[in-house]
Order: structure tokens, then sequence, then C-alpha cells
């Protein structure tokens, strides 16, 4: 027989854990360290916890910054409290379409070139004298909540432009340099330049390397756009008959990062540009658009086979030091993922792209911004059967796919190492994306922001209807209470998948789950277009578009 024992049993809930007993303000400061997730996870550890990180602006804030994939910003006179109020009160008018103001910007002139980013709008005016490129520029602080509308005009910026992009957060605006001499090329051979200006004063930007980035071009251009994403430049442009480039640089160091050679459908070789930089690569046969997914990675989208999306990394982006890309280092093609398997005949005959702008930061006077990493891509591929004609022969369909998604594979890749996958659309899309029918074109970029995308106005219905899906679908407490409160839209969340029928196009019916959440509202004006911001629908009314 064993003797009972002398000790003492004491039961472990009869005295508090010491962690308990710390002031709330204390412990505030303390879980302020954590991130979103973690403080989500402290509110199951017991209900102390829950009830500390509930009653707190602070940390609820944090929380539905992450909720609504958002980053903090430049707070001015706003307490936290403040901003926590304004960040719901916007979710709650985004989830039921409900504006506080519907105000008329003018903006006077023809279109030339256009872009949309933070809040800012602008666009560029031929002046209708001799060549295609403007020098005439307007720039529009739009009207918010918090802010009043600044317009700058500016008549004469100094040189031939036909495209531009910026980023308000680091006052800057690229500005690609047409040909003045020329009615019907971009550029003709020679020198491809940007010139690198501050947004607000039209000066040499401060902070580039090189106020005016070079590129050798062969042929003549006939289109091109530009990106800027963080310290990164990226242009696409075409040249006849070499077919798509891709030119990257380090803008504040003025380096060339990548400059592509031809697709490996052409023929042509240009051996001058491997001898000048080692970073040239070759594009991917049928090589269509372009896309960044952060500053170190992007995608291109291929029209060959059954269509793909190539994802290629030019810094390591698992490392927290990746501050710089490398100057003058190939990129690692990372994966080739494969649309949905084509019928015998079929072939695709253009496959865009298109996502939010970046902002390097959040810019000044907005409380709260976009984080880059949370965005949609929407991918718009048109089909067509060889030697067939009509139009109900080139059906178009939307892909869409969110940015974490396509990033995954590069951080797969580090973990495994290796040469670059190709994943058949059976592996990635039917849980990951949503593809369907496109019922109308995209004749106007900047459809898309963050994980909403607002659809082209559709007028073959009685009246015009602004449609919003919404790909942040969380099912939390902080979202579904919205479900029942009023709201000038029609609302309902699609959990069921959608179903495109093989029709003579596809060899299998194309069934995709990724959830979204769709917002419908009658409009009484009729628009061309329509915009969408963090914060903002934009409607467009213009005459004539060059």
């Amino acid at each position: 027989m064993i003797a009972p024992s002398t000790t003492t049993i004491v039961k472990r809930d009869c005295y508090p854990s010491p962690i308990l007993t710390i002031p709330a303000e204390l412990l505030v400061s303390i879980l302020g360290f954590l991130d979103s997730r973690s403080l989500l996870r402290c509110c199951s550890v017991c209900h102390h916890f829950d009830l500390v990180i509930e009653s707190y602006a602070e940390l609820q804030y944090n929380i539905e910054l992450t909720l609504d994939g958002m980053v903090d910003g430049f707070p001015g006179n706003l307490s936290v409290s403040e901003r926590l109020q304004i960040l719901r009160n916007r979710r709650r008018a985004w989830y039921s379409l409900d504006w506080d103001q519907h105000l008329v910007v003018p903006m006077p002139g023809s279109c030339q070139a256009y872009e949309l980013v933070g809040g800012v709008f602008a666009k560029t005016m031929s002046t209708g004298i001799g060549g295609n490129g403007s020098r005439h520029l307007i720039t529009s602080w739009l009207p918010s909540t918090i802010n009043s509308e600044r317009v700058v005009v500016r008549k004469d910026i100094g040189l031939p432009t036909r495209d531009f992009a910026i980023d308000p957060s680091q006052d800057l605006i690229a500005l690609v340099q047409a040909d003045d001499d020329d009615d019907f090329h971009f550029l003709l051979p020679g020198l491809l330049q940007v010139h690198l200006r501050t947004l607000s004063t039209n000066e040499p930007h401060p902070q580039a390397g090189s106020v005016v980035l070079r590129c050798a071009v062969m042929f003549p251009i006939t289109n091109a756009f530009i990106q800027i994403v963080d310290d990164v430049i990226g242009m696409m442009f075409w040249a006849e008959p070499q077919g798509p480039r891709i030119t990257l640089w380090d803008w504040k160091s003025g380096k060339f990062l990548i400059v592509s050679l031809l697709s490996m459908s052409c023929q042509i070789s240009l051996h001058y540009i491997v001898s000048q930089d080692r970073s040239s690569l070759q594009l991917p046969s049928g090589t269509w658009d372009f896309s960044f997914l952060s500053s170190r990675a992007y995608m291109l989208t291929c029209t060959a086979g059954q269509g793909s999306i190539e994802i290629f990394t030019f810094a390591d982006e698992t490392r927290n030091d990746s501050t710089t890309a490398s100057i003058g280092a190939l990129p690692v093609h990372v994966a080739s993922l494969l649309l949905p398997p084509v019928l015998p005949g079929v072939h695709l005959m253009n496959m865009h792209t298109h996502t939010g702008p970046f902002a390097a930061r959040c810019p000044v006077g907005k409380p709260f911004a976009t984080a880059n990493h949370a965005r949609i891509h929407v991918v718009s591929i048109q089909y067509a059967r060889t030697g067939c004609l009509r139009l109900i022969d080139s059906p178009r369909f939307c892909l869409f796919v969110h940015n974490r998604t396509l990033m995954s594979y590069i951080h797969q890749r580090k973990e495994r190492g290796g040469s670059a996958v190709t994943v058949p659309w059976n592996k990635w899309g039917p849980l990951q994306t949503q593809f369907m029918h496109q019922r109308e074109q995209f004749q106007w970029l900047r459809y898309v922001q963050g994980c909403r995308v607002v659809l082209p106005i559709s007028y073959h219905v009685a009246g015009s209807t602004v449609q919003v899906l919404d790909f942040n679908v969380c099912r939390t407490k902080r979202q579904i209470f919205e479900e029942h409160t009023a709201s000038s839209a029609d609302s309902c969340i699609n959990t069921d998948g959608t179903h495109v029928g093989m029709g003579n196009i596809f060899q299998a019916p194309v069934i995709t789950l990724m959830p979204y959440r769709v917002l419908s509202r009658g409009e009484l004006e009729e628009y061309n277009g329509v915009m969408i911001d963090d914060e903002r629908l934009i409607g467009l009314k213009v005459r004539f578009h060059t």
C-alpha cells in the first residue's frame, strides 16, 4: 500500500494568472505590439483578454484595418476612435452602396491618357496641333468627406507625352515622351524616354537617380503603358514587327532592372541588348499583357496553347531585408498557371490583365489606405474558333484571382527550390478563382481597387445599373451585422460557385468556387464609364475619347 501524500493539493484555478493582474492600460500597450491575427488568437485565450481587446479602440482599429485590407496612414488631428468610426462608416457605405455626397468635378477638354491613384485623377489633353503627344495636364485631388477638391492645370509640361503614371504618395509622375513629329506611331526608332517629375510642381524629382530614364528601341512603337510600384518603374510596349517588350528600372538609382528580348515566337534577334545588359530575358511565347504583383514580382499573361499566367520575381520576396532590387540580375521564372483546357481549333484572341494601383505609402491627409498586398487581379480573356467570324464564336470571360494566390507560388519556390512549376487548371483554378462570362467590355481602366471590382455599366436593360463585386468575404461578426441594415443596393454573397458550360470552347465545364459579394444599385444618370478607389465610385461623362 502507498501512503497518502502529505503535500497540499492546490487547484490551479484558485489563483489567477499574474498576467490577469496587469492593469488594462499596460496590457493594451503590450497587446499593441501584436499583429491583428495574433490579437484575434488572444481573444480566444480567455474572457479577460477578449474583453480588453473588444473594449479598446486602438486594438479594434488594428484588427479592422486588416479585415478591410487597409493600412494605417496619417492621422492628423483624428484620434484612434475617430479613425475607427470613419473606417466602420466606410465599410457600411460600401456594403450598402450608400454614398454621402454626389459631386461633379469638371475636367475640360478631351482625354488622351489618364490615371487615378490615391484619390488623384489626372489626364492629358491633345492640342490637335501636329503629332500625337500632349503637353497639357490636369491634376485633380478629388473631394472626400475629409478633404476638399484641389485642381492644378498645366498648359505646357515641357514635352509631348502619350502616357504617364503617378504615385501621389511619392509626389511622382513618370511621363513617357512621345514623338511630336509622327501622327501614326507612339514613338519612332531611337530612344524611349521616361521623364521623372514631381506631381506637385512639375520639377525634376529630387529622389530620381536620373531624371530621364532611357531605353533603345529599334522599331516604331505603336502602344505602351507604364506602372509605378515603390522604387520600380515598369513599362510594356509594342514595336512593329518586334512585338511586346518589357523594361523595368530602379528609378531611384536610374539603373535597368530588366530589359526583355523578343517573344520566343518572333524570329528577329536583338543580340546587342544582351551584350549591353545581362538582365535581358526572353518573353514567353504568346505574351500579351503585364502586371506587377509587388515591387519585386510580376505576372505575364500568355495566349499560347490553352493560355497561362506566368509568374516571375527579380528579388527574394521572402527575405525581410529585400529592400532594393538586384541590378542586372536575371528574373526568376516561378510558375506557369494554366487556364481551362480548350477544344481543338480554339485559341485565345487576347488576354488582358488589370489590378488596382500601387502606392509606396498612404497618401498625406488620408487616415488609412488600401494595402498593396490586398488586391484582386482581373484577367479578361477572349476565345475564338479557327475559321469562325461570328461574334458568338468569340466569347469573353473574366478570371478573378487574389494577389496572395499568385504570391504563394513565390514563397513555395523559396521553400522547395528547383525550376519553375507548371500547374494545371484543376490544381489551382477551381478553388482559388472565379471564372465567369463577361457581359460588357471594360472601356476605361481603374475599375479595380483592393478586392473590389466595379463592372462596366450595362445599358441593355431598362435604366443603368452599377454593379460592384467584392472578393473580401470574411463572414465575421463585423461584416455580417451589416447585412440586416437598410440599403440602397441589392446585395448577396455567392458561396455556391459559378458554372460555365463547355459550349464549343472548353473540354469540360468550368466550375469555380471562390466566394464573393455582389452589390447592385440602379442609377438615374448614364455614364460612359465608371472607376473605383478606396472611398469613391467615379462616373465618367465624356463627349469623345482619343
